[in-house]
């Protein structure tokens, strides 16, 4: 997923397999899984969550919109001009998508990925909502409804749909046998 359409930068990648090297010395068997582009996950989330969000807020959104701040207004008026139709046809995409990525995860425990293909940004130096700044790899599950859990160090860890007791596990083994439980940020 993070190998070809948006490509994970090295820190990310670097971290990430720093990870699955841990997991590998704890005795977890990787392989690697093709699953459709990252794109068509994004595409699929942005229309359900956009066309869903209007239509839940839709009167307030009419009637007393300086209830909302402008990036909220500004994300659920984009509902608004989507067609009936393309949500409908997201919809169903969300179902193939979700029966590929669980056909691609037959007989293993969970996927493992980058949380995101950059580092976080520091507080303060976030871009704009309509900047250029690159998709995470999150939205896809949440799009399958599979849990998802991110480990301190960005690693993402993705299981079956209603299975988060092998996420929570795994992300157990991972953080006693590395020190990322015990870091803290400093705080000025």
């Amino acid at each position: 997923m993070f190998e070809r359409d948006c490509v994970a930068s090295e820190p990310m990648l670097t971290a990430f397999n720093e990870s699955v090297d841990v997991l590998r010395q704890l005795g977890t068997g990787v392989v690697e899984i093709e699953l459709p582009p990252l794109a068509l996950y994004n595409a699929t989330a942005f229309l359900i969550a956009r066309s869903e969000g209007f239509a839940i807020h839709e009167k307030t959104l009419r009637e007393r919109p300086r209830d909302y701040g402008a990036l909220a207004r500004d994300r659920l008026t984009i509902g608004a001009y989507i067609r009936a139709s393309d949500a409908v046809q997201a919809m169903r995409r969300r179902l193939i998508l979700a029966e590929t990525t669980t056909a691609a995860m037959r007989g293993l425990d969970a996927i493992l990925l980058p949380t995101a293909p950059d580092p976080a940004p520091r507080l303060g130096e976030l871009p704009p909502y309509f900047g250029n700044q690159r998709p995470t790899y999150m939205r896809s599950f949440n799009l399958t409804g599979q849990p998802a859990l991110s480990v301190c160090n960005g690693l993402q860890i993705v299981g079956h749909s209603f299975d988060e007791t092998t996420v929570l596990r795994i992300s157990n083994a991972y953080e006693r046998a590395t020190p990322w439980r015990a870091r803290r940020p400093q705080l000025q």
